[in-house]
């Protein structure tokens, strides 16, 4: 794992200064970038970003020796536009190099803890455009948007992005939150693999009682009133991090209430008997994950946004809509 780590984190690093977004992130807890699909359930290091507003996407494979990442690294060109190898620097080894060239997988030797890029990729022939724009823009979009929602709306610079960042990646689930849910409300964005939603969520026992255990039961009931009035693309999750009656753990699955029948609702289908409800448990049981969510865009519709009009609508959301909520929940 030293070894590895020797390849990664000074890779990472640089690609992070080159304005790339990268999966794992600098310095903090290695996650890895996942697609539905058994060859697309890992990769080393992938990284996106805006260059000229037209998305940039890279993945590398990282290998102790060079020539044992380029099998995973021709898969990966079914899906990434750009693909590396990186290994610890294997000087003079021309053969090598001539099968980098062939595949047109680019390698990247790390000397003395610097990255080099040796060979510059090309797209492969066999690149399979469908399943990028269908599977890795979406969710390199969802992450690449935030950001931008951060910088220009929350008023972040880079390194504030990197301190704060929480990032979470499954199979056909991705989110992103401008904060550690136990540091309070977030503002976040999700991928579920069909739409990308944005919102308000509250999931620690300490943002649970900041929101609600000062406020009264009507209090609460009335503020439920109000989201119900929110337009028909907003949704409400509410759920229990736990079964009821069981100690809480970190990592258990969450389960919906038996009394609302799903964990989420749109708000057109809250019922009053719902609203009392989720304002009883707001106020009496910590164990809850809240979250206020409207959908951005539906998959199909992704490729054809461009960087401005995605960071402006959640803007126009969180200003017309989420702020007041967000205030009175913090």
């Amino acid at each position: 794992m030293a070894e590895f780590q020797k390849i990664t984190e000074p890779l990472i690093k640089k690609l992070w200064k080159e304005g790339y977004f990268t999966i794992p992130m600098p310095g903090k807890e290695r996650k890895e970038f996942k697609l539905d699909m058994p060859a697309f359930k890992r990769f080393d290091i992938f990284a996106a970003k805006w260059e000229n507003d037209q998305l940039k996407v890279l993945a590398v494979e990282s290998k102790i020796r060079a020539a044992e990442g380029i099998p995973q690294a021709r898969t990966y060109q079914l899906c990434i536009p750009e693909v590396y190898v990186a290994s610890i620097n294997e000087e003079n080894n021309r053969e090598l190099i001539e099968k980098f060239i062939k595949y047109g997988i680019g390698y990247i030797a790390v000397i003395k803890g610097s990255p080099q890029v040796l060979v510059e990729p090309r797209r492969s022939p066999f690149f399979n455009r469908k399943f990028y724009e269908s599977e890795v823009v979406p969710r390199a979009i969802t992450i690449l948007g935030f950001y931008d929602f951060m910088s220009k709306c929350l008023g972040k610079d880079r390194d504030e992005i990197l301190r704060d960042t929480d990032l979470g990646v499954e199979v056909n689930y991705l989110w992103i939150s401008d904060r550690k849910s136990s540091e309070g409300i977030q503002w976040s964005m999700v991928y579920d693999g069909d739409t990308i939603r944005f919102g308000i969520n509250l999931e620690s026992v300490k943002a649970i009682e900041n929101a609600f255990s000062k406020k009264s039961e009507s209090h609460i009931k009335s503020l439920f009133n109000e989201i119900k009035q929110l337009p028909k693309n907003f949704r409400i999750k509410f759920e229990r991090r736990c079964p009821e009656g069981e100690k809480f753990r970190r990592g258990m699955q969450h389960v919906p209430y038996t009394e609302l029948g799903k964990s989420e609702k749109r708000v057109t289908e809250l019922s009053d008997k719902d609203i009392s409800f989720m304002a009883k448990k707001a106020k009496n049981d910590k164990y809850i994950e809240f979250g206020i969510w409207v959908d951005i865009c539906k998959k199909e519709e992704i490729p054809s946004w461009n960087r401005n009009e995605l960071w402006r609508k959640m803007e126009y959301y969180k200003t017309k809509y989420l702020d007041n909520f967000y205030n009175s929940l913090k």
